[in-house]
Protein backbone atom coordinates (compact mmCIF):
# COMPACT_ATOMS: atom_id res chain seq x y z
CA UNK A 1 0.00 0.00 0.00
CA UNK A 2 1.75 2.79 -1.13
CA UNK A 3 0.72 6.56 -1.00
CA UNK A 4 2.55 9.36 -2.74
CA UNK A 5 3.50 12.65 -1.31
CA UNK A 6 1.71 14.90 -3.67
CA UNK A 7 2.42 18.24 -2.02
CA UNK A 8 -1.14 18.77 -1.35
CA UNK A 9 -3.79 17.54 1.03
CA UNK A 10 -6.37 15.15 -0.58
CA UNK A 11 -8.60 15.17 2.56
CA UNK A 12 -9.18 18.66 3.42
CA UNK A 13 -11.89 18.17 5.89
CA UNK A 14 -10.36 14.54 7.69
CA UNK A 15 -11.48 13.03 10.32
CA UNK A 16 -8.67 13.63 13.25
CA UNK A 17 -10.18 11.43 15.41
CA UNK A 18 -7.54 9.46 17.75
CA UNK A 19 -8.52 5.86 17.28
CA UNK A 20 -10.80 4.57 13.90
CA UNK A 21 -14.10 4.82 14.80
CA UNK A 22 -16.76 2.84 12.20
CA UNK A 23 -20.34 3.97 12.86
CA UNK A 24 -19.72 4.17 16.70
CA UNK A 25 -17.68 1.23 17.37
CA UNK A 26 -14.15 2.14 18.75
CA UNK A 27 -11.19 -0.30 16.94
CA UNK A 28 -8.81 1.32 19.64
CA UNK A 29 -6.36 1.49 16.51
CA UNK A 30 -4.50 4.78 15.85
CA UNK A 31 -5.99 7.13 13.33
CA UNK A 32 -2.92 7.65 11.35
CA UNK A 33 -2.21 10.22 9.02
CA UNK A 34 -0.86 9.49 5.37
CA UNK A 35 1.71 11.28 3.54
CA UNK A 36 -1.65 12.77 1.13
CA UNK A 37 -2.91 14.49 4.23
CA UNK A 38 -5.60 11.12 4.38
CA UNK A 39 -6.24 9.70 7.88
CA UNK A 40 -7.05 6.12 8.04
CA UNK A 41 -10.90 6.97 8.73
CA UNK A 42 -10.79 9.17 5.76
CA UNK A 43 -9.62 6.16 3.47
CA UNK A 44 -12.29 3.54 5.63
CA UNK A 45 -15.15 6.41 5.22
CA UNK A 46 -14.33 6.22 1.25
CA UNK A 47 -15.05 2.86 1.34
CA UNK A 48 -18.49 3.39 3.05
CA UNK A 49 -19.28 6.03 0.53
CA UNK A 50 -18.38 3.88 -2.35
CA UNK A 51 -20.14 1.04 -1.31
CA UNK A 52 -23.60 0.02 -2.56
CA UNK A 53 -23.95 -2.89 0.03
CA UNK A 54 -22.84 -4.25 3.58
CA UNK A 55 -21.01 -7.02 2.24
CA UNK A 56 -19.11 -4.44 -0.35
CA UNK A 57 -18.24 -2.16 2.38
CA UNK A 58 -16.86 -4.96 4.68
CA UNK A 59 -14.94 -6.08 1.34
CA UNK A 60 -13.55 -2.84 0.79
CA UNK A 61 -12.17 -1.93 4.31
CA UNK A 62 -10.83 -5.85 5.00
CA UNK A 63 -8.79 -5.31 1.39
CA UNK A 64 -7.62 -1.95 2.79
CA UNK A 65 -6.31 -3.09 6.18
CA UNK A 66 -5.01 -6.14 4.48
CA UNK A 67 -3.19 -3.80 2.42
CA UNK A 68 -1.63 -1.81 4.96
CA UNK A 69 -0.70 -5.28 7.28
CA UNK A 70 1.38 -5.94 3.91
CA UNK A 71 2.79 -2.99 4.13
CA UNK A 72 3.77 -2.85 7.51
CA UNK A 73 1.63 0.12 8.28
CA UNK A 74 -0.78 -2.29 10.75
CA UNK A 75 -0.56 -4.99 12.91
CA UNK A 76 -2.51 -7.55 12.34
CA UNK A 77 -4.60 -7.64 15.68
CA UNK A 78 -5.14 -4.07 14.43
CA UNK A 79 -6.34 -5.00 11.07
CA UNK A 80 -8.81 -7.64 12.81
CA UNK A 81 -10.13 -4.95 14.94
CA UNK A 82 -10.89 -2.97 12.21
CA UNK A 83 -13.04 -5.32 10.46
CA UNK A 84 -14.65 -6.01 13.45
CA UNK A 85 -15.85 -2.95 13.87
CA UNK A 86 -16.76 -2.51 9.99
CA UNK A 87 -18.89 -5.87 9.93
CA UNK A 88 -20.68 -4.37 13.08
CA UNK A 89 -21.19 -1.34 10.95
CA UNK A 90 -24.77 -0.75 9.91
Amino acid sequence: FQLLDVGWDACLSSDTSPTVVIDGCDSGVANVTFDNGCTLADTILACADNAPTHELFVACVSHVVHDLVDAGFLEVPDKNAIVKCACAAD
